[in-house]
């Protein structure tokens, strides 16, 4: 009894000294030894050693970053459902509902309470990280959710910010209806646009030719209305691209590359079978009819929604000309159909790294004649005995993330 009463006063001052202290409390490090069955790691195929970690961002059912070699081995966990690290050795997280900026030793520089979701960007060039956060105001009983832009320097200062509620007349023009909150009865709010991905634009070769592509303008998606923005740092729609179909299952992660094309993830695809598909698809129970004579996929397959059958792909095209450079559909499309989620990122070998949650969470590398070289799937199960489902996975060169291991 005595211990415990002692143990809870130093918990007690253990607070108050963190809360008092500048720089804050730093983050507990796990180890190998404190995180239970890490060694099945679930990397299926690699080619060769790498000079570069991958990052698990758990989101789903953990805040934590996981690091390990590209052979699957374990490195580091990291606090936070966002990990970016700078090659000016700053780390930058968001953990329990904050935004937070470490230097190598792990003392806090700075941090911003807000309600972040879907994506951070870190540009060493500009020493900016850009993020999306919501506003969210109770209305009859329902959560009205209004996204904000915003973009910090490496100070911690604000030094942009764009609210959708602002600039509604624009977009409406852009997706030529009349914009109204649409309701996610699911979470029970309500959604003017929903933003999912942000990007500081890096140099590339169209910004001589177009100013809409200029270094330092702020590229996003609206998944809701089915549409690419870039914004310039006036808060000016400067150029806009609306998907052909829409609604929720439009795309993921719109990044522009130094070639000036926009690599993003189609999560869906409709899947008209040939004959033989259909077959092969009723006799593996994979889907079944419905009463207005639809196809759709069973509990079991694909994301785990009984939703009309589908494909997911990745696409690569130029801005200005919306010509096709490069996309990716894969051989056997019931192992890449991701109704939700899903991140496609260009490593400098001009592979692309994807993450997605068809049949559980995992991820690939592809190269560009369609060939998958690198395979993970995460080794952690859910209770029907699937790989749980990830956010995020990224590789990101080890001498960025090096200083922090130390």
């Amino acid at each position: 009894m005595f211990a415990a009463k002692n143990k809870n006063a130093f918990d007690l001052l253990k607070i108050i000294f963190c809360l008092f202290v500048a720089a804050g409390c730093k983050p507990k490090r796990q180890t190998d030894a404190t995180i239970p069955n890490i060694q099945s790691i679930g990397v299926l195929r690699h080619e060769k050693s790498s000079d570069k970690y991958f990052i698990v961002q758990n989101w789903t059912y953990s805040s934590e970053c996981s690091v390990y070699e590209d052979n699957g081995k374990f490195i580091f966990r990291f606090p936070g459902e966002f990990c970016l690290f700078s090659s000016h050795k700053y780390f930058v997280t968001y953990n329990e509902g904050e935004l937070v900026f470490y230097d190598p030793k792990m003392n806090i520089l700075w941090k911003h309470k807000i309600e972040i979701h879907h994506d951070i960007d870190l540009s060493d060039q500009r020493k900016e990280v850009a993020t999306i956060y919501r506003k969210t105001k109770r209305i009859n009983n329902v959560n009205r959710v209004d996204d904000v832009v915003v973009v910090y320097n490496f100070k911690g200062e604000p030094v942009f910010e764009w609210k959708v509620t602002e600039h509604a007349q624009e977009l409406e023009k852009i997706y030529n209806k009349k914009l109204s909150y649409e309701f996610d009865e699911v979470n029970n709010v309500t959604y003017l646009a929903k933003l999912n991905s942000i990007q500081i634009i890096p140099p590339n070769i169209l910004e001589k030719q177009n100013s809409a592509f200029a270094a330092g303008n702020i590229l996003i998606n609206d998944r809701l209305n089915s549409s690419f923005l870039i914004l310039d740092r006036n808060g000016t729609i400067v150029w806009s691209k609306v998907l052909a179909d829409s609604g929720y299952r439009s795309g993921h992660s719109p990044k522009l590359n130094s070639e000036g094309n926009i690599l993003f993830f189609k999560n869906h695809v409709p899947w008209p079978l040939e004959a033989h598909e259909l077959k092969e698809l009723q006799k593996k129970k994979v889907i079944r009819k419905v009463k207005n004579g639809k196809l759709i996929f069973t509990k079991d397959y694909c994301t785990g929604d009984e939703t009309e059958i589908f494909y997911s792909k990745l696409i690569e095209f130029n801005p200005l000309t919306q010509k096709v450079i490069w996309e990716y559909i894969p051989q056997n499309k019931l192992t890449f159909c991701s109704s939700y989620y899903g991140y496609s990122q260009l490593l400098d070998t001009g592979n692309v790294l994807v993450s997605h949650i068809s049949n559980g969470g995992s991820a690939f590398e592809v190269n560009r004649r369609g060939e998958i070289v690198w395979e993970w799937i995460n080794p952690l199960k859910d209770e029907k005995g699937r790989a749980k489902r990830i956010y995020k996975v990224l590789k990101i060169d080890k001498d960025k993330i090096d200083p922090f291991l130390k």
